[in-house]
């Protein structure tokens, strides 16, 4: 096998590991299946936020993120459509009480940016 051979049989084999990880990664590209969220708390009152909402796939899911300062990005999680946020005065979404509760619309798609930031202002507290 020549060199040149060697070279192009070693060039596709790395552009074809690269390509797998792009592809089996999951995560959904730019704006494009839904959107990654800052919340913002306008109100100072969370701590913690608890979000139930629907995936990139689809899925309908709930995590708790705790909120140590006035904007917190959640990344690597993507959200479309309908989703609730539930503020707790304390962290790990345990104990205490509600402070607020958000209903918001996160698009599916959009151009220009992945992020959807969503504030408690206005909301009871």
């Amino acid at each position: 096998m020549s060199l040149k051979s060697k070279i192009a049989k070693i060039s596709a084999v790395a552009a074809l590991g690269v390509g797998a990880t792009v592809l089996g990664s999951g995560a959904a590209f730019a704006g494009t299946n839904g959107q990654q969220v800052m919340f913002q708390d306008d109100l100072h009152v969370a701590n913690s936020i608890q979000i139930q909402g629907f995936n990139q796939n689809g899925s309908y899911v709930a995590i708790c993120i705790n909120t140590p300062g006035y904007q917190t990005w959640v990344s690597g999680w993507w959200w479309q459509n309908q989703m609730v946020i539930k503020g707790f005065s304390q962290t790990n979404c345990y104990g205490g009480t509600d402070t607020n509760i958000i209903d918001a619309s996160i698009p599916v798609s959009q151009s220009g940016s992945d992020w959807v930031t969503v504030s408690d202002k206005g909301y009871g507290g």
